[in-house]
C-alpha cells in the first residue's frame, strides 16, 4: 500500500506505516503494534510551532518528545534562576526563586499533560525550600 501511495507523488512529508494496536489473526498469530512513535515524531517536525506544545502534551506514544520539551523548560528556568542569583538585590532572592520554580514545575507538568493547581505547586516548592533550610 505504501508503494501505491508513493507512486501518486502527493505533496506530503512522508508515509508512515502504522498498526495502532496489536492485531490477532486466526487465534494463531498476533501482529504487534508499530509506527506510532515515528508518526508522532514526523508530525511534530512539520506542525506549526504554535501548536507543538499542545501536540506534545496530548500525544501519548512518544515519551521522548515530552522529555525534550520538559528539558527545554528546565534549561530556561535554570538560566532565569542563575540570573537571579548573579544580580545583587537588596532582599532575599528566595521569593523570586520560588516563583521561578513554580513556573518551571508548571511548565514540566504541562509538557506531560498533567494538571496541577498553582497553589499545589507553590506548596510543593515552599515545603521543599523550608525543609532544605532546616538541614
Amino acid at each position: 500500500m505504501k508503494w501505491e501511495i508513493e507512486k501518486e507523488n502527493l505533496p506530503i512529508v512522508g508515509i508512515v506505516p502504522v498498526l495502532a494496536e496489536d492485531y490477532e489473526m486466526n487465534n494463531e498469530y498476533t501482529a504487534k503494534s508499530f509506527g506510532l512513535d515515528t508518526l508522532a515524531s514526523m508530525m511534530n517536525s512539520v506542525i506549526p510551532d504554535a501548536v507543538k506544545k499542545t501536540f506534545v502534551a496530548i500525544q501519548s506514544v512518544n515519551l521522548e518528545l515530552k522529555i525534550e520539551k520538559a528539558y527545554a523548560v528546565v534549561v530556561a528556568a535554570a538560566s532565569a534562576a542563575a540570573a537571579t542569583g548573579v544580580v545583587p538585590i537588596p532582599f532575599s532572592d528566595a521569593t523570586v526563586l520560588i516563583l521561578e520554580q513554580v513556573a518551571m514545575l508548571a511548565g514540566i507538568t504541562a509538557c506531560f499533560g498533567l494538571q496541577l493547581e498553582k497553589a499545589t505547586l507553590t506548596a510543593i516548592v515552599s515545603s521543599t525550600i523550608g525543609t532544605a533550610g532546616t538541614t
